[in-house]
């Protein structure tokens, strides 16, 4: 059995197959209008963005949209209930119950990244995490020129 630890982003890959999944069955009848698919298809297409990044934002965005979609969906399932179409409407609901778990998964993922220790306290603060990755060029300059044994700026100058 391979190792799933290895599998560069499997977390995260996990979680968009899951979505693509359930939005394909939940989307077999016809009753979902537009925006429900809409929302769903951009929740994936920023799944999918963040596994093929080394950026977080992708991920945050994912998590923001796939929270208040759970919302969305609730008005949505709950206006347009089908009469004919119950299989791909009780799919729909098991996939808005799984947006909550994946949301909370997406967190974690994100904590995880962003290597954050803190706890968050609104969404804002999602999007306020420091870089790790930050790269100082004065500092480095700074080493290069104590290292170096001639004093180039008095020769550019």
């Amino acid at each position: 059995m391979a190792d799933l630890t290895q599998i560069p982003n499997f977390p995260t890959k996990v979680i968009l197959i899951v979505h693509v999944i359930l939005l394909t069955l939940a989307t077999t009848g016809y009753w979902a209008p537009a925006g429900y698919i809409l929302i769903n298809v951009i929740v994936i297409w920023l799944l999918y963005s963040s596994i093929y990044t080394e950026q977080i934002d992708p991920l945050h965005f994912a998590l923001v949209l796939n929270s208040v979609s759970v919302i969305i969906d609730l008005f949505i399932i709950s206006f347009h209930f089908p009469n004919h179409y119950i299989f791909s409407a009780i799919l729909a609901i098991i996939f808005m119950v799984a947006k909550i778990f994946t949301s909370y998964a997406m967190f974690k993922i994100s904590r995880e990244k962003t290597e954050s220790t803190g706890p968050i306290r609104s969404i804002g603060d999602i999007f306020t995490t420091s870089k790790s990755n930050y790269d100082d060029i004065d500092q480095n300059h700074n080493k290069f020129n104590a290292m170096c044994p001639l004093n180039i700026k008095t020769y550019i100058d």
